[in-house]
């Protein structure tokens, strides 16, 4: 008979050579003893956010999680557990379900998903409920770079790529010190209701990252802060992107924002800066300014640097929640900003 648990600190090793031997030759998750706490441990708990199904003692499936309360206990009530590293043996008779069903019994969250699955995995997520789709990828490319070393972008097109919008600017500036969600006032509740993160979220998840060098920047509208981005830089043969990992705040902070981040990567002579995003509004998005990637050969804005490939990535996503208004979804979430290799 198949049982289900958490995995603990007495199997964890197992987990690892588990997924060593079945998910694919050198995962990082199967080596790395620091990450792998750091992301289904951080709390220092016993279990780790990790359901192993075991028969005879031999671990035969699992299920790993990544929950917005694991890097801010606030969040708890209005929790949000993003799956990675579904798996199950050629032999085994384990479904999906059983592992969800074990996750329903054991933990209370407002919202329960997955990005970057395969075909398999949507179409099983689908069948049990799940919303399904596709993030949306938009850019904007440096117009002073004429030969792109990382991306694929033809000079003769470049002017026509994107739109404008006759919209007042908005300025961009790198937060200096810790970031303080005061900024918001009296939105701040339910902007943090709506996102699922908060200020020590932030924190935890992203200044500090045990491996990578998050910046923020402040979207001003006149003098208000309306919102903010996390980013990261990417590089390939000494060559930059800027990658938008995750935004909070109101939407209208994104409306002509396309100026003032064109002149943040002239300043830092990236070669582009991306956003992947699901549900901000689509007059919103448009009025950004932002290109959007139609995913063909002419224009190619790559996603995958560890290792490094030249080539325009769709990234999946499916969601079930309790609650309508939590529908946004970045890059940042689930485990799609990991690192691949240290």
């Amino acid at each position: 008979m198949i049982s289900f648990s958490f995995s603990n600190r007495k199997n964890i090793k197992k987990l690892m050579k588990f997924l060593g031997s079945h998910w694919q030759k050198n995962y990082i998750l199967s080596k790395n003893l620091k990450l792998f706490n750091w992301q289904h441990c951080l709390n220092k708990k016993k279990e780790y956010n990790f359901v192993i199904a075991k028969l005879n003692s031999k671990i035969v499936g699992c299920l790993g999680f990544i929950n917005h309360s694991n890097f801010s206990s606030k969040l708890k009530k209005n929790d949000t557990l993003w799956l990675v590293n579904w798996l199950v043996t050629k032999k085994s008779s384990v479904s999906g379900l059983e592992f969800i069903s074990f996750l329903s019994k054991k933990l209370n969250f407002s919202r329960i998903g997955t990005v970057g699955g395969n075909n398999r995995t949507q179409a099983i997520l689908d069948k049990l409920g799940f919303e399904v789709g596709m993030l949306n990828h938009y850019f904007v490319v440096n117009p002073r770079i004429n030969n792109f070393q990382i991306a694929k972008v033809k000079a003769l097109n470049k002017k026509k790529i994107g739109h404008t919008s006759k919209i007042s600017p908005k300025k961009i500036l790198c937060l200096k010190g810790k970031l303080n969600l005061k900024i918001f006032g009296k939105k701040l509740n339910s902007l943090i209701r709506k996102f699922g993160k908060d200020e020590t979220f932030f924190r935890n998840r992203y200044e500090l990252h045990p491996y990578y060098n998050y910046k923020i920047y402040l979207i001003f509208s006149t003098n208000n802060i309306d919102g903010f981005f996390v980013t990261r830089i990417c590089k390939f043969k000494e060559k930059k992107a800027l990658r938008i990992i995750d935004f909070f705040g109101h939407e209208k902070a994104l409306i002509g924002i396309k100026e003032p981040l064109e002149k943040l990567i002239i300043n830092i002579n990236a070669e582009y800066v991306d956003f992947y995003e699901y549900g901000i509004k689509k007059n919103i998005m448009f009025k950004t300014g932002l290109s959007k990637n139609k995913f063909n050969k002419k224009i190619i804005i790559p996603n995958h640097f560890e290792p490094y490939e030249r080539k325009n990535i769709i990234l999946s996503w499916a969601s079930r929640s309790h609650n309508s208004f939590m529908k946004h979804i970045f890059k940042g979430d689930c485990d799609q900003d990991r690192p691949s290799i240290i």
